[in-house]
């Protein structure tokens, strides 16, 4: 049995491989075609497309440094994107930044192919096929492809839940330090990656040493921003501008429409009844696996707080164990369910596709 167990993992993997490699260049193609196609038909270059939102503030970072509205953008991607500018000078940034976001996401589906069955990736079989195709083709899935920062936080999550299902405290720690240098929800990463190494080790030093290294590149980045602005609260202080809530009675206004920059048109109304699905989601994957269910869960809960729901395709796009919870959930359903489900989910990702071409909203 010990000679025939690795063959059959080894079979086992290079299927998922196949499963979830597939799903993601399926949904690169797509969208090339597709944008390729609309940017012809709307006699606008490709890179416009792809400098979308918050793409084109990353290329502007990258190119000519940070003004103070700017500093909101957390550094590790910007970085990234000035190194590759460096190894290719004469390219768009807004093309090198759709290059590695690809590849990065690549990257993230060949990991989670290659970890799982695990503590994190539980998912096997058709279950998880399926959970490789909703993340693939989740509706903001363009964000894996343009420089924005979703495919370098899928990987760096992805790597370090993983890290701490297995216990393994040094690289969990790492990546989630990592994290919390890509975006905020870092933070909810190292918190859960914490919670897995307790949970995994049963050695609270292990546990604290897990937590101290996010600890520690927080701080310095609170140190660099106050060496470079006066301020190491600058990232919060440039998002005064943005959308949130300005008490709880604008927390809760925000599932009635009820704060008077929400609109009840269809985009929103869509975004709306998403976020409910992805809340009711989370708390059944609670059920079954506490602190994966709590980590998407407290990753949805910041989204209220900005007052409207706006932003729920692309706040939901990175939270792989929802994806691999529902694959699986309709791995389990009869087979005209589970085309009728697909079949709205892919219609759902080229509508959202078909928006950022328009120039519409598309998060």
């Amino acid at each position: 049995m010990t000679s025939v167990a690795p063959a059959k993992r080894a079979i086992g993997v290079r299927q998922r491989l196949r499963w979830a490699l597939g799903a993601g260049l399926a949904m690169l193609v797509l969208h090339g075609l597709m944008l390729g196609g609309l940017a012809r038909h709307r006699g606008v270059p490709l890179t416009r497309i792809l400098g979308a939102w918050d793409a084109s503030l990353h290329a502007v970072i990258a190119e000519s440094g940070r003004t103070a509205a700017l500093w909101a953008f957390f550094p590790l991607w910007t970085g990234l994107l000035e190194a590759a500018r460096a190894l290719a000078p004469g390219l768009p940034t807004v093309l090198l930044g759709a290059a590695l976001a690809s590849l990065l996401f690549l990257a993230a589906l060949g990991l989670l192919a290659a970890a799982g069955p695990a503590r994190v990736v539980p998912a096997e079989g058709g279950g998880f096929a399926l959970g490789a195709l909703l993340l693939a083709f989740t509706p903001a899935s363009w964000t894996f492809h343009t420089a924005h920062t979703e495919s370098l936080f899928l990987l760096l999550s992805l790597g370090a839940l993983l890290g701490a299902g297995t216990g393994r405290w040094v690289p969990a720690g790492l990546l989630a330090a990592l994290a919390c240098l890509t975006r905020n929800q870092g933070v909810l990463v190292a918190l859960a990656a914490v919670a897995l190494v307790a949970e995994r080790t049963r050695s609270p030093r292990r546990a604290a040493l897990t937590a101290l290294l996010p600890a520690v590149a927080l701080l310095g980045f609170l140190g660099f921003q106050w060496l470079r602005t006066g301020d190491p609260l600058a990232f919060l202080h440039a998002q005064t501008s943005w959308a949130h809530a300005r008490s709880p009675l604008d927390v809760l206004r925000t599932f009635w429409f009820g704060n008077p920059w929400q609109n009840t048109k269809t985009g929103s109304v869509a975004r709306h009844l998403f976020f409910l699905g992805a809340v009711a989601a989370a708390v059944a994957l609670t059920r079954r696996d506490r602190i994966l269910g709590l980590y998407c869960l407290a990753s949805l809960a910041l989204l209220p707080l900005q007052g409207e729901l706006v932003n729920a395709f692309r706040f939901t796009a990175v939270l792989f164990p929802l994806h691999l919870w529902a694959g699986e959930r309709l791995a389990s359903r009869a087979v005209p369910v589970r085309v009728v489900a697909v079949a709205a989910w892919l219609g759902a990702n080229v509508w959202v596709t078909r928006e950022l071409a328009y120039g519409k909203w598309a998060y």
